[in-house]
Order: structure tokens, then C-alpha cells, then sequence
């Protein structure tokens, strides 16, 4: 039995020039990238691609150069563990408040995070 009608990968078409990439100047990818922005008054705007994890990380180099300090929530996602170790930032965990109504972990308010800060001195 053929599993598939066409071979692996036939569907997949992400560099047409029609299509684009989010390094594109053109194509529908750059079009939306641009819309997203004007949208949001944002100088510019790229779209992810292969999940989040990457995206994390951008992030955190975007706000910490190797050996400086960047807090955190201590159930923040792996990805920003790695990407610290890597890049040489030192991550400043803190912990969250616990429903034990719901069994998560409570939204972080403006007083969690002003306590947060008097307790590291920030």
C-alpha cells in the first residue's frame, strides 16, 4: 500500500518567490510581515517559523549581553535556560505565586513583581 500520493516534501514550498521567506523583500510573507507591523506601529515585524523555542531565544539575546543578569520565573521554558547557558547571561530565577485552587501557577501582578524586585534590589 503507497502511503503517500506524492513523495515527501512535494507540499512543501516555503522559498517561492511568490510565497517568500521572513527575510524576503517580496512576496506574501513580506507583505503580511509588513501589515503585522503597520498594524501594530512597530518599525518592523519577522515571522517565526519552526516553533517557538527559536523565538525565546532571540528574545533573550535581545535583552542580555553575555554576562549580564536577566530574571526569571523559575518555571520558565527550557529554551531560555540553554540560550543563557550558551551566551554566557546569568539568569535570575524567582518564584511564582501557586494556586492550590487550580494546581497552576498564578499570573504575575505588579505587586509579585515589585516584591520580586525589592527582594534582588533591582
Amino acid at each position: 500500500m503507497k502511503l503517500l500520493k506524492y513523495p515527501p516534501g512535494y507540499w512543501d514550498l516555503p522559498e517561492l518567490p511568490e510565497i517568500g521567506s521572513p527575510l524576503s523583500q517580496s512576496g506574501l510573507i513580506a507583505k503580511s510581515q509588513r501589515e503585522f507591523s503597520d498594524k501594530f506601529e512597530a518599525k518592523g515585524c519577522f515571522f517565526g517559523v519552526n516553533g517557538a523555542s527559536g523565538l525565546i531565544q532571540s528574545a533573550v539575546i535581545a535583552m542580555a549581553n553575555p554576562g549580564e543578569n536577566i530574571l526569571m520565573p523559575r518555571n520558565v521554558h527550557i529554551s531560555v535556560i540553554k540560550i543563557c547557558a550558551m551566551q554566557n547571561i546569568n539568569p535570575i530565577f524567582f518564584d511564582l505565586e501557586f494556586s492550590t485552587l487550580t494546581g497552576h501557577y498564578k499570573p504575575i501582578t505588579k505587586i509579585w513583581l515589585e516584591k520580586v524586585f525589592k527582594k534582588f534590589k533591582f
